[in-house]
């Protein structure tokens, strides 16, 4: 339902993120990670006059609702709005209180398993273009 082969990148994603010595975890790509999840609020609160975070965070659970192209930006979306934000897949709130890196861990293996694939692709260009820009970016540089 995610995508061919989505699990199979997204677990590759963390074998990667592993190997290169945790990768994720640069402080850097979580703030990335959250200022981009702010932005994405304000801008969705504003176009659809939503006044509360509350209000937002609901309208955008609602509009996640495909498994093909959500799953992973909501997942993330679960994790950096405290289980706030719930679309039509993540991890559930204990999963993102008991590992303090769970939040940069799992966006880079969604990040990683959206560069197979176009709709997944362009879901995380829409949610995350910083954070995503910086994980291109590391990519490059490993393959260097």
């Amino acid at each position: 339902p995610r995508g061919n082969a989505a699990t199979w990148f997204h677990e590759h994603g963390h074998l990667i993120d592993d190997m290169a010595k945790n990768i994720s975890h640069a402080s850097e790509y979580e703030s990335l990670l959250r200022s981009d999840y702010r932005s994405y609020m304000a801008a969705y609160g504003k176009v659809n006059n939503l006044k509360t975070f509350d209000k937002v965070q609901s309208a955008i659970s609602k509009d996640l609702n495909s498994m093909r192209k959500h799953s992973a930006v909501s997942d993330i979306l679960e994790g950096l709005s405290d289980g706030n934000i719930r679309g039509v897949a993540g991890h559930g709130t204990d999963y993102w209180k008991k590992n303090s890196d769970a939040l940069s861990s799992e966006a880079f293996a969604h990040m990683y398993e959206a560069q197979f694939d176009k709709t997944r692709h362009a879901e995380m260009q829409k949610y995350f273009p910083s954070a995503l820009k910086y994980f291109e970016d590391k990519l490059e540089e490993a393959v260097k």
